[in-house]
Order: C-alpha cells, then sequence, then structure tokens
C-alpha cells in the first residue's frame, strides 16, 4: 500500500515498558521501506483513545496500535465513538507488544519488528464483527463501550480489580493468577439469553468474539470472528482445587468437555449480579453490572497477516 499513510498509536507502558525500547527499531525499518507514517504517544490509561479521536478528525484512516488487547481497544473506542466517522474508511492493524495479545494470537500477528512491515505490505484486509456493551457508568449516566476479542465477569474481573488494571508483564499476572485462585469465590449471576432468563452461581462469565483471552486460556475454540454471534462460555461454581485443575482444560482447548461448563451462542444477551461486580473488556476493567452486550456484525477493517 505505497500510498497509504498509518497512524500508530503507542502504548508506551504495554508489556512492561517493551512497546517503548522497541519503537526506535521499528522506526528505523519503517523508514527504510519508505511506510508513510505518524504517531502518537500516550500518557495515560485512556489516552489512546483520546489520540486516535484526534487524528481521525485530522484526517488519518489507517490505524495501528502499538501494544496489547487493551491498547487495540482503547483505538478502537476511539473510532467507534467518534460519531461523524464514516467507518467503512477505516481500518485497524496491530504490532503486539503487549501482555497478553490475544487477540492478534488469534489472527497470527507476530511481534516482531519486521512482521509489522510485512502487514503494512502485503497483509490482508477483512471485516470482523466487534462486541457493543450497553451500562451505567460511575456518573450514573448511560454508556457504551466496545470490544474486539473478550468481554466477560467473575475470576478475571476480580483478577484485574486486585491487579489494580491490565498492563505489566507476563510474570506479574501469572504471580496474581495464583494469589486469586486461592481468593476467588464463586457469585450469582441473572442471565437474559435468546429469551431464557437463567441464575447461576458463577466461577466465570466470558463472551467471545476471539478464540482465547487471559494470555492464553482457550475460552471459544470454536469461535468465529466474523460469524455475527457471540461464543458464550459459563463455568459455574468451583472449589479452589477444582478451579486449579480446571486451567489445563482452558489452555488445550478443552473447556467445552469440562462438567462445570455451559455454552451458547447469541447475539445479544444481558448480564446482572446481587451484589457490586466488574465486568471486562479486552483485559481492561470498564464498569459494573449489569450490562447489555449485542453485536456488531462485520463492523470493523482490520489489517491482518497474509499468512492468516
Amino acid at each position: 500500500m505505497p500510498d497509504t499513510e498509518f497512524c500508530f498509536i503507542i502504548n508506551p507502558a504495554a508489556s512492561g515498558g517493551g512497546g517503548n525500547r522497541h519503537w526506535s527499531l521499528l522506526q528505523e525499518l519503517l523508514d527504510a521501506a519508505k511506510v508513510r507514517y505518524c504517531y502518537h504517544v500516550s500518557q495515560q490509561k485512556g489516552h489512546c483513545a483520546e489520540l486516535t479521536r484526534n487524528a481521525l478528525q485530522g484526517g488519518q484512516r489507517n490505524f495501528v496500535a502499538v501494544g496489547g488487547d487493551g491498547t487495540a481497544n482503547e483505538v478502537l473506542n476511539g473510532i467507534f465513538k467518534e460519531i461523524s466517522l464514516d467507518r467503512q474508511e477505516v481500518t485497524l492493524s496491530v504490532v503486539p507488544w503487549g501482555t497478553g495479545n490475544d487477540w492478534a494470537s488469534y489472527y497470527g500477528f507476530s511481534a516482531r519488528p519486521e512482521a509489522c512491515i510485512d502487514v503494512l505490505r502485503s497483509g490482508v484486509t477483512l471485516k470482523q464483527d466487534i462486541g457493543k456493551v450497553s451500562y451505567t457508568n460511575a456518573s450514573g449516566q448511560p454508556a457504551n463501550h466496545f470490544f474486539l476479542n473478550c468481554a466477560g465477569t467473575g475470576f478475571d474481573s476480580f483478577l484485574l480489580e486486585k491487579m489494580g488494571g491490565g498492563g505489566g508483564r507476563r510474570l506479574r499476572y501469572l504471580l496474581y493468577l495464583l494469589k486469586c485462585l486461592v481468593s476467588y469465590r464463586a457469585t450469582p449471576l441473572r442471565i437474559d439469553i435468546d429469551g431464557d432468563e437463567l441464575e447461576y452461581l458463577t466461577t466465570l462469565l466470558e463472551v467471545c468474539i476471539g478464540d482465547r483471552a487471559g494470555a492464553g486460556m482457550r475460552f471459544a475454540p470454536r469461535a468465529s470472528a466474523d460469524d455475527g454471534l457471540f461464543e458464550v462460555l459459563l463455568i459455574d461454581k468451583l472449589s479452589t482445587a477444582q478451579l486449579i485443575r480446571s486451567l489445563t482444560y482452558i489452555y488445550n482447548g478443552r473447556i467445552d468437555e469440562h462438567p462445570a461448563a455451559r455454552r451458547w451462542r447469541s447475539p445479544r444477551l444481558a448480564v446482572a449480579a446481587h451484589a457490586e461486580q466488574f465486568f471486562h473488556c479486552d483485559g481492561e476493567l470498564v464498569g459494573r453490572l449489569p450490562i447489555r452486550l449485542e453485536i456488531l456484525p462485520r463492523a470493523v477493517s482490520i489489517m491482518i497477516p497474509s499468512a492468516s
């Protein structure tokens, strides 16, 4: 795409500062390949969305998120909250320098700087579903948030809350994971899906577009990101020992075989809880239940590796 200008939105804190350390090398490669580009560096959480909106207003249309799932999510929300925009003109890609990189892994993105050049030169552009979450924000106002890969509540939101949000190195994530496995207790959730009102004592609820989340946990091994349906996974109450033993099912893609797993495929659902409970989008805490989720079919254009 020789005449295309790409706008890089950089999260310098992603993966413990890895995005900041590697950016100069990627710049050298972009210059050598004569790629037209501009870039903006975020200063704090939420800034990537603001930078994206500003760039859109300045005429930019081809975005590359430099960071992890949370960075890509912020760029996505910058795109979808710019209401005057014709989104058919916009593309989104990623340089996966975050902690989990689950959305990037689904499409086979590589973290090598050279691979980024290959994507920009010969990548494939296709359309993907995105999820929309409607909720009430901390100010008591109706709000929306969008996600590329996965939204959920239960154990993973508890983990993110204890960590103080997403981000950091993978080792930090795993240490908190082990600590929270011991302290987490299942909570009652009310779910309205396909006209059925259900209630379960729930360890985990994941609403998936891609096949994995939580740094490689395969919650939806049969997921297709452009079929217009969420893959919904609910795990019933488990003891600490059962939860630890269940990790193998999640990592090896056999979660549907677990006796505590319940599965639905649907374009929309609503989730509520008896007690205050957080939910996340793409591994970042967003707000509290209750929420309504709906899928927006093939709503975003993404540029991915040609080998995908």
